[in-house]
């Protein structure tokens, strides 16, 4: 349990980054391929970054990296990944009470949908090589 606690601020500092690239790609997304004006592209990637937090995604997403951080594996690429997209198919379950939403996680962007999962990916990819620059993940 002391090692969950002790990574805490790394886990939130992580997360924060995370969502914050999650946000910016829906963002993107919604301004080049939807042809949303700007205040419009900001409240899709806020109603997505919403999504997560009403479908508890993100909690369970802390949750799962504390629980690696117990074993140390919270700085670890493929489990910090894997365990980013388990927690969004079981928020796609609990919000849409069908297996058919997490197929989301397979869709590549296009001009209709960003894909969720793929942005997740993206967005996790995205926070660990910024903390590897950083020099915040050490092996």
């Amino acid at each position: 349990m002391k090692k969950s606690l002790d990574s805490v601020p790394y886990l939130l500092s992580f997360i924060s980054l995370e969502v914050l690239v999650f946000f910016i790609l829906y963002v993107v997304h919604a301004l080049a391929l939807k042809g949303f004006g700007l205040s419009d592209a900001f409240v899709k990637g806020g109603y997505e970054f919403f999504w997560r937090i009403i479908s508890l995604q993100i909690f369970m997403q802390l949750g799962f990296l504390m629980l690696a951080a117990n074993f140390e594996f919270h700085k670890n690429y493929v489990v910090i990944l894997f365990l980013s997209l388990l927690a969004y198919s079981i928020a796609c379950l609990i919000s849409f009470s069908d297996a058919s939403s997490i197929w989301k996680l397979m869709q590549i962007p296009n001009k209709d949908e960003m894909g969720e999962g793929f942005a997740i990916f993206i967005s996790v990819t995205t926070a660990y090589l910024l903390f590897l620059f950083w020099g915040m993940v050490k092996s």
